[in-house]
């Protein structure tokens, strides 16, 4: 019987500590986690570098810190960089390129809500979820300058990001909190978390006459045609969609994917669509119609010929063709000269009169 209640004991004694552990732990973690997050922002501010900025993402993940201190990193993530040219010309559109500098790698995160004004006019709203990646973003300053001089351009950016908590101890704590609310609450659990940031960032443009403002060359050599020519290419994709015409309903299979990587100049082209006929079909507000990339660029884009109905049933064979086109370069202020050269791409569908099946 002694041995029982010794048994007991130890047992009751046991639990006790682990759960004396555990609270501790609850109630120490967070000042834990906030120092921690504090570290990794002063270590961030004082020299912004890639591992820094996971080092961030990953105490955001696992909800470190305040609310001020997750609001305050994720401030400082997305704050870009703002690239203008040297030069615009009076009376032409300005445009900006904002460029977000590190891959931020968030695991799983439930909606992004961003939107930028450019001096005070909105400019770009984007609501959904997926990854949030570095990128590049060209936006148009409001208005034209009728004078030549330099004039400042401000952005106010706001994002809302909800983050999922992703940490070694998730699976625990959420195994702990629905068993024992009392001593894991909700606040310590916490399985989703809302970060919040509101800044300014600033910066100017020069404007002067048309004929001494930055202009957009176009280069071409032998050895650079041949390279960029063998940077790009072409696949069938047997995708199939449905369209309206005024006759009635089209299914159309078939597209075509052109991929481009590593490019060894810029790129900007405009695209028209040439049928076996002679005629030309321009691609302008379709998807490639306007396309840039600047060097180095990897990456793809699908021609479909939903976006250019056709009635005629049977089978179909055209020709992408891209052109360059300075203008459209002229909208990435990184982009300084583009490739002179023009390609083509056989592309072929098939027309079916038979309404789309639902």
């Amino acid at each position: 019987m002694g041995r029982v209640r010794r048994i007991l004991r130890w047992i009751i004694f046991t639990t006790a500590g682990v759960v004396g552990l555990l609270a501790v732990a609850v109630l120490l973690g967070p000042t834990i986690r906030g120092w921690q997050m504090g570290l990794a922002i002063a270590r961030f501010e004082k020299r912004p570098t890639e591992s820094r900025a996971e080092s961030l993402v990953e105490l955001l993940q696992a909800h470190a810190g305040t609310d001020d201190q997750g609001n305050r990193a994720l401030a400082l993530l997305l704050r870009p960089n703002i690239v203008t040219r040297k030069s615009y010309a009076v009376g032409r559109p300005v445009t900006i390129a904002i460029e977000r500098r590190f891959k931020l790698g968030f695991r799983s995160f439930q909606w992004k809500d961003e939107s930028i004004s450019v001096n005070g006019q909105p400019s770009m709203r984007y609501h959904g979820s997926g990854r949030l990646d570095q990128g590049i973003q060209c936006l148009n300053v409001p208005g034209f300058y009728t004078q030549p001089g330099t004039y400042p351009v401000e952005l106010s950016i706001h994002c809302s990001l909800g983050v999922e908590r992703v940490s070694r101890g998730t699976a625990l704590l959420r195994y702990l909190h629905d068993g024992l609310p009392w001593l894991i609450p909700e606040p310590a659990w916490q399985p989703a978390r809302a970060y919040i940031c509101d800044f300014t960032a600033s910066s100017q443009v020069t404007v002067i006459a048309e004929g001494e403002a930055e202009k957009i060359d176009l280069v071409s050599s032998a050895q650079l045609d041949q390279s960029m020519r063998a940077a790009f290419s072409s696949r069938y994709l047997g995708i199939e969609t449905g369209y309206s015409t005024p006759t009635g309903g089209r299914r159309v299979r078939g597209s075509a994917e052109i991929c481009y990587e590593n490019l060894p100049a810029a790129a900007a082209f405009s695209a028209t669509l040439r049928l076996p006929d002679g005629r030309e079909i321009p691609l302008d507000g379709l998807w490639p119609g306007e396309f840039t990339a600047r060097v180095g660029g990897s990456g793809s884009f699908r021609v479909n010929p939903s976006n250019f109905p056709m009635e005629t049933p049977g089978r179909h064979t055209a020709t992408l063709v891209l052109v360059p086109d300075p203008n459209l370069a002229y909208k990435d202020p990184a982009i300084k000269a583009i490739w002179n050269g023009t390609l083509e791409f056989p592309i072929s569908f098939f027309v079916d009169a038979n309404p789309p099946s639902r």
